[in-house]
C-alpha cells in the first residue's frame, strides 16, 4: 500500500476501507452496486445483500490471476453470486489472466511497474475481463486474443509509466481522461496488432510522453499494425518528450489505423521539445483539428492515408516535416494556418513522391523558413516527385531564410505537380535575406499571383512547366534568376510589374535553351540591372540558345548597370529568339552608365520601338537577325555600336532619329562584314561624332567589308569630331557597300575630319551634297566606287583621291574648288555621269604644251576615264570652268585631261549621250595616243559622233539633242550664276 499512497490513490484506498475490509480480518460483505454484474456472470437473480471484497495479489510475479492461492483472501477476485471484488495488484508484479468465459470485477488497482496480461487459451473459450467501476491503472495492460474493458466513470491511468497493448484480435478499452508515459523511455507504450485488434482509449484527452532520460534518440511509440485500430479520438493534447534528443512515435501499418481526430495541440513543455513522429505504411492516421503542432514529423508510404483537420482558429505548425510516398495521401485542406520552419536547417520540410501520391496542405497560408543557423549553403526543401501532387494552393506568403548563405528550395521532378497558385509574396525578413529556389524536371509548378519576389531562382528543364500568375497591381521582382531548358516552359505573361537585378553581379539572371523551350515574362514592364559592385567587367546576362524563346515583349525600359565598368548582356545563339518588341528606352540611372549589349549567333532579336538608347552594343553573326522598331517621334541613340557579320542582319529601317557617338573614341560604331550581312539603320536622320578625347588621330568609323551592306539612306546630316586631331570615317571594302543616299550636310565646322573610304571593290552611295572643309573621299583598289545620286561639289578644304580602277559615279553636276592638285586626284579613276538630264563637269587642269603618247598626265586635275551615260542610260554633260582652280593663264581657261584606264581610251560616250565641250579644251587618249578633242571639229561643224553618242563643240547641241539639252538649260544658267560668284 505504500506504493499506492505514493501515487496519490488515497481515494481508491478509502473506497476499500468503506467496504469494511481490514487487514488480517475477513472482508465484510455489502450489497453489489453494479446490477449488470449478475447478467455477466449468468446468474438468474440478484441477492438482496451483495458484498464487495477487497483482494490483494500476493502471489509471485508471473503468476495466474485465476489461482485463488495468489490472493490474500484465498479467492479469485471475480464477481460471482453475492460476492463482488475490488482486485488490487501491487507494484512490480506480472499477473497473467487466462480465465475462460467473460468475467467481471467491480474495481481494479494495477500499481506502478505491474502488468496485467490477458490471454485466451482458444478462440472457442475467449478471455474477457470487464471492470465495472473504478479502474486505477498505473502499469501495463496487455491483451492477446482477449478482451479488457475498463469503462467505469472513475477509471484513471495514474502515474507516468503506463503501457497498453492489444494483439491477435484482442480488444482493450480504457475510459481514462489522461495518459502519461513520462517515466518511460524507449518503450512501446501502446500497441495494437492483428486483424480485429482494438486499443480504445478514446476518453484520453491528454497524452503525455514528456520523458527526459535514456539514450540519445530514445523513442516512446504508439503502434497499430496488421489491420488493428488504436482509438485516441478524444485526445486533444499530445505532449512530446522534454528534450530534442528524444522522440514520440505514432505508427500505423498493414491496414491498421490510429485515430487522433480530436488532437489540437502537439508540442512539448519547453521550446527545446522532443520530436513527435506520425508514420504509416499501408495504414491510416487521423489528426486534428490542429491548432498548434511543433517538431512534428509525418511519414506516409505505400498507399497510406492521413487526415489532418483544422480548427476554426488559425493553426500554427512549427519546425515540422511531412513526407508522403508511394501512393499515400495526406488530406489537410481544412488545416488553415501558418507553417514555420525557423528551427530547422538542412531539412526536407514537405515531400511527396510516387504515382497517386497527394500531400494536400492547401489550407496553409504562410510558409516561414527564416532560419539563421547551420552550415553555409544549408537548405530547407519542399519536394514533389514521380507523379506525386503537392498542394499548397492556399499559401500566400513564403518567408525565405534570414541570411543570404541559406536557402529554401521548392522542387518538382518526374511528372510531379507542386501547386502554389495563391502565392503573393516571396521574400525574407531583411534585405540580406536568403535564397528561395523553384526547380522542376519534367514536372509542373504553379506560382502566383505574385506581388513581391526577392532573391528567387527558377530552374525548369526536360519539358517542365511553370505558371507564374500576376495580380491587378504591379509586381516587384528583385534579384531573382530564371532558367528554363530542354523543352521547359515558364508562362508568366500575366505577371505585370518590374524586374530589378540591382543586387546581382556576374550572373545569368534569365536563360532559356533547347527546342520548344520558352521563358515568357512578357508581362514585365521594366528590367533594371543597375548594380554597382563586383569585379571590373562584371556582367549580368539574359541568354537564349538552341531554338529557345525568351519573351520580354512587354518590357518598355531597360536600366543598365550604374557604372561604366559593368555590363548588361543579352545573348542569343543557335536559333534562339529574344523578344523585346515593346522596348522604348535603354539607359543607365546616371551619365556614367554601364554598357548594354545584344549578341546574336544564328539567332533572333526583336527590339523597339526605341526612343532612347545609350551605351548599347549590338553584335550579330552567322545569320543572326535583330529588328529595331521605331516610334512616332525621333529616337535618340547615343554612344552605341552595331556589328553584323557572316550573314547577320539588323532591320532598323523604321528607327527614325539621331545617332550620337560623342562619347566614343577610336570605335568602329557601325560594322557589317560578310556576304549577306546587312546593317539597316536607314531610318536614322543624323550621325554625330563630335567627340573630343583620345589619342591624336583617333577615329570613329562606319565600316562595311566582304560583300556586306550598311544602309544609312535616311541620314541627312553627319557631324565631324570636335577637334582636327580626330576623324569620322566611312569605310567600305571588299565588295561591301554603304548607302548614304540621303546625306545633304557634312558638318566639319568644329575642325574634325570626315573621310569616305572605299577599297577592294567596296562602294559608298551618296546623295549629292557640297563637301566642305576636312571632308575626304578616298577610293583605292580596282573596283572600288563612289556613287552620288545628285551633284557633288567639293569645296575648299575637301579632297578626293581615286586610285587606279576605281569609279566615281554622279547623277548630277561634279565640281571642285581646289587649287592644289594633290587634293583632287582622279588621274587613274573613272568618272561616270549617269543622270537623266543635263549635267556639268568642272575642269581645272593647266594647259600642257607638249604631251607624250603613252604617258599619263598626273597632278593636273585630270581624270583616268570619263564615261558619259551608261548602257541604257543617256545624259548630257557640259564642261565648265566656272571656278579658278589656279591654272588659268594668258586669258585662257583651264583644261581637262583624260589619261585612259588600263590601256583603254580616256573617253566613253554611251548611246544617246552627249558631251558638250562648251568651248573648253579636252585632251584624251585613244589607243595610248593623246589628241585634242576640239581639233576633231572641221570648219562649220559643231557636233560630231563619238563612240556611241555625240560631242558638241559649244554649249548648244545639234537639233537631235535639243530635247535633252532644253530640259536642263534653265538649271545650267542658275548654276553658272552661283558658281561664277565663287570663281576668281
Amino acid at each position: 500500500m505504500r506504493v499506492i499512497q505514493s501515487l496519490g490513490f488515497q481515494g481508491f484506498i478509502a473506497s476499500g476501507r468503506r467496504s469494511g475490509h481490514r487487514p488480517g480480518t475477513a472482508p465484510r460483505r455489502r450489497p453489489c452496486a453494479v446490477a449488470c454484474a449478475a447478467a455477466l456472470l449468468g446468474l438468474s437473480s440478484l441477492p438482496l445483500h451483495a458484498v464487495q471484497i477487497t483482494a490483494t495479489y500476493t502471489g509471485a510475479s508471473g503468476g495466474q490471476y485465476g489461482t485463488a492461492a495468489n490472493w490474500d483472501v484465498g479467492q479469485v477476485p471475480l464477481n460471482a453470486g453475492v460476492n463482488t471484488y475490488y482486485a488490487q495488484i501491487g507494484p512490480n508484479k506480472v499477473v497473467n489472466y487466462q480465465v475462460t468465459t467473460p468475467r467481471v470485477v467491480d474495481q481494479l488497482l494495477l500499481d506502478v511497474g505491474s502488468s496485467l496480461n490477458l490471454t485466451s487459451s482458444s478462440l472457442i473459450q475467449p478471455t474477457s475481463l470487464t471492470v465495472l467501476g473504478n479502474a486505477l491503472i498505473a502499469g501495463s495492460v496487455n491483451a492477446n486474443q482477449a478482451t479488457f474493458n475498463a469503462l467505469g466513470g472513475g477509471t484513471a491511468l495514474l502515474g507516468n509509466s503506463i503501457t497498453a497493448s492489444a494483439i491477435n484480435g484482442a480488444v482493450v478499452r480504457i475510459a481514462a481522461p489522461a495518459f502519461s508515459a513520462r517515466d518511460l523511455s524507449n518503450r512501446n507504450v501502446m500497441n495494437a496488432a492483428g486483424s480485429g485488434s482494438v486499443l480504445d482509449l478514446s476518453s484520453v484527452q491528454t497524452f503525455n510522453s514528456a520523458f527526459n532520460g535514456g539514450n540519445v534518440g530514445s523513442t516512446n511509440s504508439v503502434t497499430s499494425s496488421e489491420q488493428a485500430n488504436v482509438y485516441l479520438t478524444g485526445t486533444r493534447t499530445i505532449i512530446a518528450p522534454a528534450s530534442s534528443v528524444y522522440n514520440l512515435a505514432f505508427s500505423a501499418s498493414s491496414g491498421a489505423s490510429i485515430d487522433l481526430s480530436s488532437v489540437q495541440q502537439i508540442s512539448g513543455l519547453i521550446l527545446d521539445s522532443g520530436n513527435t513522429f506520425f508514420g504509416a505504411d499501408r495504414g491510416t492516421l487521423s489528426l486534428g483539428p490542429l491548432v498548434v503542432a511543433n517538431r512534428v514529423s509525418v511519414n506516409l508510404q505505400n498507399q497510406s492515408t492521413m487526415t489532418v483537420g483544422g480548427a476554426a482558429a488559425t493553426a500554427a505548425i512549427t519546425n515540422s516535416t511531412f513526407s508522403v510516398l508511394s501512393g499515400s495521401r495526406l488530406s489537410g485542406a481544412s488545416l488553415v494556418g501558418t507553417y514555420a520552419a525557423r528551427g530547422l536547417s538542412g531539412s526536407n520540410l514537405l515531400n511527396a513522391s510516387g504515382t497517386s501520391t497527394v500531400l494536400d496542405l492547401s489550407g496553409l497560408q504562410t510558409i516561414d523558413s527564416a532560419f539563421n543557423s547551420g552550415n553555409v549553403g544549408a537548405t530547407n526543401s519542399v519536394t514533389a516527385s514521380d507523379n506525386a501532387r503537392l498542394n499548397l494552393s492556399g499559401v500566400r506568403t513564403v518567408v525565405a531564410p534570414a541570411n543570404s548563405v541559406y536557402n529554401l528550395s521548392f522542387s518538382a521532378i518526374s511528372g510531379a505537380t507542386l501547386d502554389l497558385s495563391s502565392i503573393q509574396r516571396i521574400s525574407g525578413l531583411t534585405l540580406e535575406t536568403g535564397n528561395t529556389g523553384f526547380s522542376a524536371d519534367a514536372a509542373t509548378l504553379t506560382l502566383g499571383p505574385l506581388q513581391v519576389a526577392n532573391r528567387v531562382s527558377v530552374n525548369l528543364r526536360n519539358g517542365a512547366t511553370m505558371t507564374v500568375g500576376g495580380w491587378s497591381g504591379n509586381a516587384a521582382i528583385t534579384n531573382s534568376t530564371f532558367a528554363v531548358s530542354s523543352g521547359a516552359k515558364l508562362n508568366g505573361s500575366t505577371l505585370v510589374g518590374t524586374y530589378s537585378a540591382e543586387g546581382l553581379s556576374g550572373t545569368t539572371f534569365m536563360s532559356a535553351t533547347g527546342n520548344a523551350t520558352v521563358l515568357d515574362l512578357s508581362g514585365l514592364r521594366t528590367l533594371e540591372a543597375a548594380f554597382n559592385n563586383g569585379n571590373v567587367g562584371a556582367t549580368a546576362t539574359v541568354s537564349v540558345s538552341n531554338n529557345a524563346v525568351v519573351n520580354l515583349a512587354g518590357v518598355t525600359a531597360i536600366t543598365a548597370p550604374a557604372n561604366a565598368a559593368y555590363n548588361l548582356a543579352f545573348t542569343a545563339t543557335s536559333g534562339g529568339r529574344l523578344d523585346l518588341s515593346s522596348l522604348q528606352a535603354i539607359a543607365g540611372a546616371t551619365l556614367d552608365t554601364g554598357n548594354t549589349s545584344f549578341t546574336g549567333d544564328a539567332a533572333t532579336f526583336a527590339l523597339g520601338p526605341l526612343q532612347s538608347a545609350n551605351r548599347v552594343s549590338v553584335g550579330l553573326q552567322n545569320g543572326a537577325s535583330l529588328s529595331v522598331g521605331g516610334f512616332s517621334g525621333n529616337a535618340n541613340i547615343s554612344n552605341s555600336t552595331f556589328s553584323v557579320t557572316s550573314g547577320a542582319r539588323v532591320n532598323g529601317a523604321t528607327l527614325r532619329g539621331d545617332y550620337s557617338v560623342r562619347g566614343l573614341s577610336g570605335a568602329t560604331f557601325l560594322r557589317a562584314a560578310g556576304a549577306g550581312s546587312v546593317l539597316d539603320l536607314s531610318g536614322l536622320q543624323s550621325i554625330n561624332s563630335a567627340f573630343n578625347a583620345g589619342n591624336v588621330g583617333a577615329t570613329n568609323s562606319v565600316t562595311a567589308s566582304d560583300l556586306a551592306l550598311i544602309k544609312l539612306g535616311g541620314v541627312n546630316t553627319v557631324v565631324a569630331p570636335a577637334n582636327s586631331a580626330y576623324i569620322l570615317a566611312f569605310n567600305s571594302g571588299t565588295g561591301a557597300r554603304i548607302e548614304l543616299g540621303g546625306l545633304q550636310t557634312v558638318n566639319t565646322a568644329s575642325g574634325g575630319q570626315v573621310a569616305f573610304n572605299v577599297s577592294s571593290g567596296g562602294g559608298i552611295s551618296l546623295r549629292g551634297f557640297a563637301a566642305g572643309n576636312n571632308v575626304r573621299f578616298n577610293a583605292v583598289d580596282a573596283g572600288s566606287n563612289f556613287s552620288v545620286n545628285g551633284s557633288l561639289s567639293l569645296l575648299t578644304g575637301s579632297s578626293m583621291f581615286a586610285g587606279a580602277g576605281t569609279r566615281v559615279t554622279v547623277s548630277g553636276d561634279y565640281s571642285f574648288q581646289q587649287a592644289v592638285e594633290s587634293a583632287m586626284n582622279l588621274d587613274a579613276a573613272t568618272l561616270v555621269f549617269n543622270g537623266s538630264g543635263l549635267q556639268t563637269l568642272e575642269l581645272g587642269g593647266a594647259r600642257i604644251v607638249t604631251l607624250t603618247n603613252g604617258a599619263a598626265v598626273n597632278g593636273n586635275f585630270g581624270i583616268g576615264q570619263l564615261d558619259v551615260g551608261q548602257d541604257g542610260s543617256a545624259t548630257t554633260v557640259v564642261l565648265q570652268d566656272w571656278i579658278n582652280n589656279g591654272n588659268r593663264s594668258g586669258g585662257l581657261g583651264e583644261s581637262l585631261y583624260l589619261n585612259g584606264v588600263a590601256g583603254g581610251n580616256g573617253l566613253r560616250i554611251f548611246a544617246g549621250s552627249v558631251l558638250a565641250l562648251n568651248g573648253l579644251d579636252l585632251y584624251t587618249t585613244e589607243n595610248g595616243s593623246w589628241f585634242r578633242m576640239n581639233d576633231r571639229f572641221t570648219a562649220g561643224v559643231t557636233q560630231i559622233a563619238y563612240d556611241q553618242g555625240f560631242i558638241t563643240l559649244g554649249v548648244v547641241p545639234e537639233p537631235q539633242t535639243w530635247a535633252l539639252f532644253g530640259l536642263g538649260l534653265a538649271a545650267l544658267g542658275v548654276r553658272r550664276l552661283r558658281q561664277a560668284a565663287r570663281s576668281t
